[in-house]
């Protein structure tokens, strides 16, 4: 919407640019508010179906990552014996399973 749009705007912090750079974001701003109002307002949000609020932890993402650079067939091929992965980011690097956790599967 037009109104979330401006607020958004607004709040960004910004450095004014020299002249020609300052131009060019004025104008791709003006044109975006343009474009927001020629589609209309939008509605509120009602819609509260599970597949929609889905939000896993982790990386979940990485797995069909995985499985279709053939990069999870090699791991599985190189190491017969893995029966768990634990996929993480680098801002995560100090992530673990805890042992007593796998215990609870056997």
């Amino acid at each position: 919407m037009e109104r979330d749009l401006r607020f958004y705007m607004e709040g960004e912090l910004q450095q004014r640019q020299n002249e020609n750079i300052q131009k060019v974001q004025d104008d791709i701003r003006k044109a975006l508010i343009e474009w927001t109002k020629k589609r209309g307002e939008g509605e509120d949000y009602y819609e509260n179906r599970h597949i929609l609020r889905f939000n896993p932890p982790g990386h979940w993402y990485e797995v069909p990552n995985l499985i279709k650079n053939g990069t999870l067939a090699r791991l599985l091929k190189d190491n017969p014996e893995l029966k768990y992965l634990l996929c993480h980011n680098i801002d995560t690097v100090g992530a673990n399973i805890d042992p007593a956790l796998l215990a609870l599967i056997y």
